[in-house]
């Protein structure tokens, strides 16, 4: 186990006094992904309470899965918190916490540093708070297979929870867990219609000589559709350049690891190098 467990060992002494009931829950989302590709799953959080901090202890199958970062950028914490942020986020991790088991922490504290100011997480439906990324086994005998990811209690040295802070004291949430199914799919990055890897003001020029300058079809239509809305066209470039300079929304999954396409439309990926 890292070194930053000793902040989760401070963080706990705050937050983890007897558990109390609630009606609230943590989620782990669904994801799909192929064999050897990096893949993200989000913890959400329904509450009906202000909340002044949270907990998460996850785990997986280590011989499948293996975290690479657990962060809390892009998720809707940020925007329910705003224009305060989480003051206080640690995370702690046991690749092998059994020899089939890995296993991870995160914790946040929205009100941790002066001046105190009495910020919290309004109440909220499936608000997402966190992300754990891992990378994956390239086994290809794990297409059609759906491991599950656990949120799991008292797990760890010392133990920890999941557990959101009401009030100045630890409720425990329901938990309702995910799994990362595989499958055999074209993996792109939604919104790099250049397909180089990144997403920037070159995508946008990408799709506009596409449409308007009789620039050659992207090799792959999928991730040129930025939008999510099955089609590639005009209001693609527009939501790129809204995305880069104007704070406008995050391209959805696959973004911003490499996926396949979670949706069913008419769109194809002939050919995408950069992942």
């Amino acid at each position: 186990m890292n070194s930053s467990i000793k902040l989760s060992v401070i963080f706990l002494s705050i937050l983890w006094v007897l558990p109390l009931a609630a009606q609230s829950s943590f989620t782990v989302s669904n994801a799909s992904t192929t064999p050897g590709a990096s893949v993200s799953l989000q913890i959400s959080l329904t509450n009906e309470s202000d909340i002044q901090g949270f907990q998460t202890a996850l785990t997986w199958d280590n011989a499948i899965l293996t975290l690479t970062e657990a962060n809390f950028t892009g998720m809707d914490i940020e925007t329910a918190l705003a224009p305060y942020t989480i003051e206080f986020f640690t995370t702690t991790s046991d690749p092998a916490l059994t020899p089939t088991m890995g296993w991870g922490a995160t914790a946040g504290i929205f009100d941790f540093s002066p001046p105190f100011e009495s910020q919290v997480l309004p109440p909220g439906t499936d608000q997402t708070v966190v992300y754990y990324r891992f990378s994956t086994n390239s086994n290809p005998i794990l297409i059609g297979t759906s491991p599950p990811l656990s949120l799991q209690n008292g797990l760890g040295s010392p133990p920890l929870f999941n557990v959101i802070t009401v009030a100045g004291s630890s409720v425990l949430p329901d938990l309702v867990d995910g799994a990362v199914t595989f499958i055999d799919a074209p993996l792109f990055k939604r919104g790099d219609s250049n397909a180089d890897g990144f997403i920037n003001l070159a995508d946008a020029i990408r799709m506009i000589q596409y449409l308007f300058n009789d620039g050659a079809v992207p090799t792959c239509l999928d991730g040129a559709d930025a939008n999510g809305d099955g089609l590639a066209d005009v209001s693609d470039a527009i939501f790129l350049i809204q995305f880069q300079f104007l704070d406008g929304p995050a391209p959805g999954s696959p973004y911003p690891d490499c996926g396949p396409d979670p949706s069913a439309d008419s769109l194809s990926c002939e050919s995408y190098s950069a992942c």
